[in-house]
């Protein structure tokens, strides 16, 4: 945390860089030094901010006033945990009034975007990530787990997520049951197109609430699948609440 400021007597110039970015580039030529330069180092100043919620190490952590960004906020804190999300970070600032920001489109997708500049004794609030799905039926390990943010998460991704089907499981014949505007939507998929022959519309993306489910023989009649998976999907949507 220390800026150089090298001071070019004969030229009348000054030429300011954090150190370690100085010791990065030492070809640059107005990081040269010459006889009767003054060469001067200075602790940068820093604030206080609070990290809080799904975050690896929560805490008050100093933050450098050249470097206020929300995303290296979050990174001193260690990232946020496996059932955080970057979605919706919340920032309170100390006069009272609050900023909601995503940080996907910028982290995962390098969009630019506007977010909140943090200040002395601001408090970041990193959520849980609400956003599931889930898979039973007879998989390995059956159950809710979280989409990931900002990825493209298909059925064969939960299928391997749930550590693949089960011995008696068949892929032949995959339920996806989905909610769209107070609706179900039933569908079965056939796995085993794309696993075997690449064909990418027998692996549908996912969507936060859907219920997929993975019947013991390929022979199971879709009422059968659909019973089961409407059961998981109330199950899914009470837990939400």
């Amino acid at each position: 945390d220390v800026q150089v400021t090298v001071e070019h007597i004969d030229m009348g110039t000054k030429t300011v860089e954090p150190l370690d970015q100085a010791l990065m580039h030492p070809e640059d030529p107005s990081l040269k030094v010459q006889a009767g330069d003054i060469v001067r180092f200075d602790a940068i100043a820093t604030f206080p901010v609070y990290i809080s919620g799904y975050v690896k190490t929560p805490g008050m952590y100093r933050m450098r006033t050249d470097s206020t960004g929300l995303l290296a906020a979050i990174a001193q804190a260690g990232g946020p945990t496996d059932d955080g999300t970057i979605r919706k970070v919340r920032v309170q600032h100390v006069d009272g009034t609050e900023e909601v920001a995503d940080l996907v489109p910028t982290l995962v997708n390098g969009e630019p975007a506007k977010l909140p500049s943090l200040r002395s004794g601001d408090m970041v609030i990193v959520p849980k990530l609400l956003e599931k799905f889930a898979i039973l039926g007879y998989v390995m390990k059956p159950g809710f787990y979280p989409i990931p943010d900002g990825e493209s998460f298909r059925l064969a991704d939960a299928v391997s997520l749930a550590s693949g089907t089960a011995p008696r499981g068949r892929v032949a014949r995959i339920g996806l049951l989905r909610m769209v505007n107070g609706k179900q939507e039933k569908a079965i998929y056939d796995l085993g197109k794309f696993l075997h022959k690449g064909d990418i519309a027998s692996n549908p993306t996912l969507v936060a609430g859907d219920v997929v489910y993975v019947p013991e023989t390929n022979k199971v009649d879709s009422a059968a699948i659909f019973q089961a998976a409407t059961a998981s999907a109330l199950v899914l949507y009470y837990s939400k609440q």
